[in-house]
């Protein structure tokens, strides 16, 4: 019988029967499919709300679950917990530790020598690029409007003090990156700047898989949409850089030639003590522009929710100023409804322009709106984009996927 590969993810994620619906969702598939191959044991260690390591499997995998820590100003958490993982990795001895972004410390425990091994380092997000777009076209002004009580009393909460957070963490990003020799992808754009940090490195690129909700979804028809509605489900957070304001200002515009017209949002804006002065700022412009009943904030949705409102809308847009690879994006194409994008970080990789999908420059709201228009009024060319979306996607799967991450780690083992 073929020995198992040991594999040892570190991730964001804490696997449990109530699936995850925000970031990480495709975790769950590449786990699945990655067990249902038969040649990997799996192992995961992230992060909760426990007050000590706990131990807490999900069906096969099993996984260790760490308190939620505050992190020194070395970027480490505790050094009792440093001894917690040796510990687990030392039990585990896994051939493989794939460690799943750089946005927490997981990558900086090999990069200082405290784990080692046949380490993969998936990038995710980067916030030391994503700080350059974090103002996302906002004036000097706009900035300005975003603070309020809560800014003042703590600066750090501000866009200015979130611009250098994700700055001051790009540091230790771009010291993961210049350590890891094995480093995994899933855009041109992303492998662009992992090489003018560490062109040694051997980049490996990884697909990443769809819940199951998306890939056996039915195809979009434009006979059985709602007419002048419209979806998003990258931007109902409070993440400037996500571009919500540049979709509200284009439904401004819209407003003025279709009084009915609806956006959809995935999420819910910030209320009470706890908002943001982003989205106070976003509030502002809704009020300002008298779009509040233009708009409907949906809340957390799940996979099939989300699907739901993409077979209802005439358009789905994703406004963002960045995105290393965008899930939202592929999620539409498959589900091959008409979508609006932004022509920003990896996202122009997913689709091509008057083909399969519309790209406006980013941040340019009179375009954005104009192409929002044009799906909702020209019939033929959604049925177009509509087709040649789906058609690009049709034959992604999971199993597929899966192999080819199995390849990567069988490929790491044979150096």
């Amino acid at each position: 019988m073929k020995k198992s590969i040991k594999v040892l993810w570190f991730c964001n994620v804490k696997f449990s029967n109530s699936k995850s619906v925000a970031t990480g969702s495709w975790l769950y598939s590449m786990s699945e499919a990655l067990i249902e191959t038969g040649e990997v044991e799996l192992f995961n260690i992230t992060e909760g709300s426990v007050d000590k390591v706990v131990r807490d499997d999900y069906g096969v995998l099993k996984q260790w679950v760490l308190p939620n820590n505050s992190i020194k100003k070395n970027g480490l958490p505790s050094t009792k917990i440093v001894l917690e993982i040796q510990l687990i990795i030392k039990d585990i001895k896994p051939d493989i530790i794939h460690i799943w972004g750089t946005e927490n410390y997981w990558g900086l425990l090999y990069a200082r020598g405290f784990i080692k091994g046949n380490v993969l380092l998936e990038i995710q997000g980067l916030k030391y690029a994503y700080a350059k777009y974090f103002y996302a076209g906002m004036s000097l002004l706009d900035i300005i409007r975003c603070f309020r009580l809560k800014e003042f009393i703590k600066p750090t909460s501000s866009l200015i003090g979130s611009k250098l957070r994700f700055k001051k963490w790009g540091k230790f990003e771009k010291e993961m990156i210049l350590k890891c020799g094995y480093i995994s992808t899933q855009s041109d754009w992303v492998r662009t700047y992992v090489s003018n940090i560490n062109g040694k490195a051997k980049l490996i690129k990884t697909e990443l898989p769809l819940r199951n909700e998306f890939l056996q979804a039915n195809k979009w028809e434009v006979d059985k949409c709602c007419p002048l509605q419209i979806f998003t489900s990258t931007s109902g957070t409070s993440l400037s850089y996500k571009g919500l304001h540049i979709l509200l200002d284009a439904l401004t515009i819209l407003k003025k030639r279709y009084p009915k017209i609806n956006l959809h949002i995935a999420g819910s804006i910030v209320s009470g003590i706890r908002m943001d002065g982003y989205s106070k700022w976003l509030k502002d412009k809704i009020s300002k522009n008298d779009l509040a009943n233009n708009i409907t904030w949906l809340g957390s949705l799940s996979a099939n929710d989300i699907v739901f409102q993409m077979h209802r809308a005439n358009v789905v847009v994703v406004p963002s100023f960045i995105e290393t690879y965008c899930l939202a994006l592929d999620e539409a194409l498959t589900v091959g409804v008409p979508t609006v994008v932004s022509f920003s970080g990896a996202m122009p990789e997913l689709a091509k322009h008057e083909e399969s999908a519309l790209f406006y420059p980013s941040g340019d709201i009179e375009m954005c709106a104009n192409f929002i228009e044009r799906l909702m009024n020209d019939k033929n060319l959604s049925m177009k984009i509509s087709k040649n979306a789906y058609k690009s996607k049709v034959n992604k799967n999971n199993t597929d996927i899966a192999v080819k991450q199995l390849k990567s780690y069988k490929t790491i083992l044979s150096n």
